[in-house]
């Protein structure tokens, strides 16, 4: 099988998926669909356009911000990440556009279905509104129907093939990823016909998406979250899991022992030790045992219930602010923005530790991506700046 007969064989699967995506989609409708896949396509969209006008076909170029923005590795980063920026904030504001619109299919559906069960009661109908209502039968009467089936049909493609063509690439740069490459059959598809074309683009751009697409995924946690809630959870968390075994290390450390601050906790030790072991049937090592570990749980349930305490207050004003729009609305931008930072900084790390491991032989991660698309030669050129350097100095000590 050739290079060209691949190709056509994955245009053909596209195309079915595309086909039955759109069937499955004009039968659910837009507000039956998920639809969370649409923001990613348009910021992979988005940010194509951009990469291709400003830095590739070089539009700008005419202009002396182009030239300061590309002279150094410093700038090229900071060029990169106003981009991702910009992308990012037209790929929101598409999804509450997005959000926006399904929020309005969906009252009015909720009102025509309204209409038809007061028209066959002859009474008023109450619309329950944690009730999802199917759509209801396409007529001239209502062009909304229409409307909600034909953009739930073009979402459902998009998303659909999109994904496709997702996992194909994935499944594309696994396979390079191994020796399989070199065998005649892949290396035929890598190096010839459409499909080397095909692969030269996924080759190019995969690690861009893949970092956008975690970004993405983020974002919309932290939107889907909110501040407020997102820290009462890590509270929670890490609450909890100091009220459990906090208490024991403490039992054993020095601030309860003689003398220090927590010493009145070891002296209420001692007491239940000494109560165990009065028969003698019980060594002295395990009494002091037994009597610091009683402690422990009581302070362990004591420290449970603070947290419950904490917990039952954070939430009351957690449904404050979902009450109030406004707070709503500023928590809501806050934890997206933490979280936009947070995935930023993950990304970093990531980047950090593969080139460490590249630098010192151990894996060459950049086999995987080429260095000169955009995000990663920004995150290449950030560690060549900055990481290098420190690398150089840790193996200069290694070797003295």
């Amino acid at each position: 099988m050739g290079s060209e007969m691949i190709a056509w064989v994955l245009i053909g699967v596209l195309a079915i998926v595309g086909i039955v995506a759109i069937v499955v989609g004009a039968i659910k409708s837009y507000t039956g669909i998920k639809s969370h896949g649409l923001p990613w396509v348009l910021a992979c969209g988005v940010y194509l356009i951009l990469v291709k006008a400003l830095i590739e076909n070089k539009v700008l170029s005419s202009l002396s911000l182009f030239d300061y923005l590309t002279d150094n590795a410093t700038n090229f980063i900071v060029a990169v990440f106003v981009l991702c920026v910009v992308t990012f904030l037209l790929a929101g504001i598409f999804a509450a556009i997005a959000k926006g619109l399904k929020r309005s299919f969906n009252k009015q559906l909720k009102q025509a279905e309204k209409q038809k069960y007061a028209e066959a009661h002859g009474e008023e109908f109450e619309i329950d509104e944690n009730k999802e209502y199917k759509p209801l039968p396409v007529d001239g009467k209502k062009p909304v129907r229409i409307i909600n089936r034909v953009w739930g049909a073009i979402s459902s493609a998009v998303c659909a093939t999109a994904f496709t063509a997702s996992i194909i690439a994935l499944l594309m740069l696994v396979l390079y990823a191994t020796p399989l490459r070199d065998t005649a059959f892949l290396a035929e598809v890598y190096t010839q016909g459409p499909m080397a074309e095909i692969w030269s683009f996924v080759h190019k751009y995969a690690f861009d998406f893949l970092m956008i697409s975690f970004v993405m995924y983020m974002i919309r946690k932290g939107w889907e979250v909110g501040f407020m809630e997102g820290l009462r959870k890590l509270l929670v968390f890490f609450g909890f899991t100091a009220a459990v075994i906090g208490p024991f290390v403490l039992m054993f450390t020095a601030p309860t022992a003689t003398g220090g601050k927590l010493a009145f906790l070891g002296r209420f030790a001692t007491l239940i030790s000494d109560a165990i072991g009065s028969n003698g049937a019980i060594p002295a090592v395990a009494c002091t045992v037994i009597g610091k570990v009683c402690v422990g749980v009581i302070l362990v349930i004591i420290a449970c219930l603070l947290m419950a305490l904490i917990n039952w207050l954070l939430k009351k004003l957690v449904d404050l602010f979902d009450d109030v729009k406004i707070l709503s609305a500023i928590e809501k931008s806050l934890a997206t923005i933490v979280f936009f930072i947070f995935a930023i900084s993950v990304l970093i790390v990531i980047v950090a530790i593969f080139y460490a491991l590249g630098y010192y032989g151990v894996f060459d991660c950049r086999v995987l991506f080429k260095p000169y698309s955009p995000i990663s030669s920004a995150f290449y050129g950030a560690c060549e700046e900055w990481l290098k350097p420190l690398l150089v100095h840790i193996a200069e000590l290694l070797a003295a």
